[in-house]
C-alpha cells in the first residue's frame, strides 16, 4: 500500500544521500603549467598540500599540469610556483570555472 511505498522511497532516499557524502562547490581558476620533468616531484607536492585542486597531468615532452586555484589564492599560487622553481615555470590562467570538492567523503 501507500505506507510500504512511502517507506521505500524514504529509504531510497536516505541511502542516495548516505552515499553522496557532502561537497563544497568552490569558484576556481583554471590554470596550466609547462615543465620539465626534473620539477615534477617539486611542484605536485605544492598543488597537493597546499589548496589546490589538481586535475590533469599529461605526460609528453614535458610535462602539462592542469589545476584549479580558488578564487583569492591564484597571486599565492603563483608565487609559489616561482619560488619553487626558480623563475623557470609561469602560471598561465586559461579560465574560470566552478569545482566540486569533497568536504566530507562517504566513508562506508
Amino acid at each position: 500500500g501507500a505506507g510500504g511505498l512511502i517507506r521505500v522511497y524514504g529509504k531510497s532516499a536516505k541511502l542516495g544521500i548516505d552515499e553522496s557524502g557532502i561537497t563544497d562547490r568552490v569558484y576556481c581558476h583554471e590554470t596550466c603549467l609547462n615543465f620539465g620533468y626534473d620539477l615534477l616531484g617539486k611542484l605536485r607536492y605544492l598543488v597537493e598540500n597546499g589548496c589546490y585542486i589538481l586535475k590533469d597531468i599529461q605526460y609528453n615532452e614535458a610535462v602539462t599540469m592542469l589545476v584549479s586555484i580558488p578564487y583569492g589564492h591564484l597571486e599565492t599560487f603563483q608565487k609559489e610556483v616561482t619560488e619553487l622553481t626558480n623563475g623557470l615555470v609561469s602560471v598561465q590562467v586559461t579560465g574560470e570555472n566552478y569545482i566540486d570538492r569533497n568536504v566530507i567523503p562517504n566513508t562506508e
